[in-house]
């Protein structure tokens, strides 16, 4: 009974973490927020890392949700929260996150470099340790409310921010355009100003993510220092 009930837990780690990294990619190459099978030369390289910063972006967000839907499953009767329970469900999660590097590896073959540049190796290893890293963040996560709802609002707002760079170059006839992770990229905005965004950008989030959930925790939500600490890392 034990070994069926933590190999449903297992299998649902890896299925959810499968699925939201597949449904994150399919929403970021729908709309062209991802776009790995093109030149990456005569000043295109400059985007190339933050192709890089989406591609572990979602492994770590898909392996975030793995470890937790594993960890939710893992609640039931059989299927007791010891460490190494875990580890076996992070192990899973990091499995299903690691779909994200074959997704991304193909197109990336069709990247083109003025260098001897390896992009499909590079994306694949930057989705790899993507998804280790949501894997370990995933293992931690459970049970402390603060730190998840820290994540949830940076996750939220990074593809909050992200959409709404797009959605002006979402027309028939607009030229697909560069979005970068939390970064506010607008057409109206100017060179100058979107380059003070992109400094700015993710710091800001995190730094409203963090103050949000410091007010929330003095508010009664959680009164442990630590832990609010710990929401902030996270």
């Amino acid at each position: 009974m034990a070994l069926r009930t933590w190999g449903r837990v297992l299998v649902t780690a890896l299925g959810v973490a499968a699925v939201a990294g597949a449904g994150q990619l399919g929403v970021a190459y729908g709309l062209g927020i991802l776009r790995l099978a093109r030149p990456f030369v005569d000043g295109a390289e400059r985007l190339w890392p933050g192709q890089l910063a989406w591609v572990a972006f979602i492994a770590i967000v898909s392996a975030v949700a793995g470890g937790l839907a594993g960890d939710r499953a893992a609640s039931s009767p059989g299927a007791p929260r010891t460490a190494g329970g875990r580890a076996a469900i992070a192990v899973a999660a990091w499995l299903g996150a690691a779909l994200v590097a074959p997704l991304c590896m193909h197109p990336a073959r069709a990247a083109e470099f003025a260098t001897a540049a390896d992009p499909v190796l590079t994306v694949g290893l930057t989705a790899g340790l993507g998804a280790l890293a949501g894997a370990l963040a995933g293992a931690l996560v459970p049970g402390h409310r603060a730190v998840l709802a820290s994540m949830a609002a940076v996750v939220g707002g990074a593809w909050a921010v992200a959409l709404v760079s797009i959605a002006p170059s979402l027309g028939p006839r607009d030229a697909p355009r560069t979005v970068r992770l939390a970064v506010l990229d607008l057409p109206a905005l100017s060179p100058g100003t979107s380059g003070t965004l992109a400094l700015i950008g993710i710091p800001a989030l995190a730094l409203l993510a963090g103050a949000a959930v410091a007010a929330w925790g003095r508010a009664g939500g959680t009164r442990q220092p630590p832990t609010v600490a710990a929401a902030g890392a996270a």
